[in-house]
């Protein structure tokens, strides 16, 4: 579904609506989109030798440095966590900054399609 742009007519506040945001009876744009504000994501963590990822994280920024998430495995073979992130955002995602990086492998999957979104291991 599309963005469809409504033109509303500008109020003064109201219980409904306590907010003004414009005068003199013009108006303001208003998006309605079908997208939803945040998407939930699994990350599945892996170490291959069973000791946890030994000081390697995995981790999502924006193009600004904002952290949006950061985990890491720290111990066993497998884990799992959870994110929910803004499907308007473009994210960097990085895996690594520990010791036997060769160990780790991860999967990012969509909790809405069950599908794989990211794939990785090391230095991603």
């Amino acid at each position: 579904m599309g963005i469809s742009t409504l033109n509303a007519q500008c109020n003064e506040p109201t219980a409904a609506g306590p907010l003004a945001f414009c005068g003199g009876g013009a108006s303001i744009p208003i998006e309605a989109t079908a997208t939803p504000s945040t998407v939930t994501y699994t990350l599945v963590m892996n170490d291959s030798w069973g000791d946890g990822w030994n000081g390697n994280t995995f981790t999502i920024t924006d193009s600004l440095g904002w952290t949006y998430f950061s985990t890491t495995l720290a111990s066993g073979s497998f884990g799992t966590d959870s994110v929910c992130l803004s499907p308007n955002i473009c994210y960097i995602v990085t895996c690594g900054g520990g010791s036997f990086t060769s160990e780790v492998s991860w999967n990012l999957t969509s909790d809405v399609t069950g599908g794989i979104v990211l794939s990785g291991g090391r230095y991603y």
